[in-house]
């Protein structure tokens, strides 16, 4: 259990006191925090991590009193994988769970479909997953409140290393969904500041574990390789 989930649980406390729905700041009994988790494909294998850590950091902040008063509950809610099915579940959420606050494995795609049905739903959203850009811009939202890593951020942590590799030209394999394409754009654009250029750019659908049919589509010669892995299946 990270200092970083209990933070974000204590965050979620706060910012639902302090902004979110009249019915939670005015309300009684348990805060109840809906769990999005997916059951199928590649992103399953972190399912369980992600419930054990959402258990655990409600039993810290319950064991310490709670929030305002109140302690904390769980609602999981399982869903397929795709950004209907994140919003699915999440209506679910609201409307039979009687959950004020959503989080869990919401990628970016599935924020971005998230976020014009919170107001809707009456709940706010705590990202602690999505790295989209577009989170932060054009679909900013005042329901939407993120605790993570942006791609804006991941993309200038690397401006050092493309410098002191003196390459000019680069090519890009990244997951084709919503982060990888985020990714690549904003990595483009740092390159082409930086004087250089994005030869190709290839998106490879999650839970590839071959990247040699890939590699081989690239007709364009480089200086520079960068194959981007967000939340593979372990076997990537």
């Amino acid at each position: 259990m990270t200092r970083m989930t209990r933070r974000v649980f204590a965050l979620t406390a706060l910012a639902a006191a302090m902004t979110g729905p009249a019915a939670f700041a005015q309300g009684q009994g348990t805060i109840k925090i809906g769990l999005l988790t997916i059951d199928s494909g590649p992103f399953a294998t972190y399912t369980e991590l992600i419930k054990q850590a959402a258990t655990t950091g409600v039993e810290m902040l319950n064991a310490e009193g709670g929030a305002l008063g109140r302690k904390f509950e769980v609602v999981v809610q399982a869903h397929s994988g795709t950004p209907a099915a994140a919003v699915a579940a999440a209506t679910k959420l609201a409307q039979q769970g009687g959950v004020t606050v959503i989080m869990g494995q919401t990628l970016s795609s599935h924020s971005l479909a998230l976020v014009p049905k919170l107001d809707g739903l009456n709940v706010l959203q705590i990202d602690t997953y999505a790295q989209s850009n577009d989170l932060m811009t054009k679909s900013c939202a005042p329901n939407y409140f993120r605790a993570n890593t942006p791609d804006s951020v991941v993309t200038a942590a690397m401006k050092q290393y493309v410098a002191q590799s003196g390459a000019k030209t680069w090519n890009l394999i990244s997951p084709d969904y919503a982060a990888g394409h985020s990714f690549t754009k904003q990595f483009t654009e740092m390159v082409q500041a930086m004087g250089g250029t994005v030869q190709q750019a290839l998106f490879a659908p999650t839970g590839t574990t071959d990247f040699g049919s890939y590699i081989s589509q690239l007709s364009k010669p480089a200086d520079g390789l960068v194959v981007t892995l967000y939340m593979s299946d372990g076997n990537s």
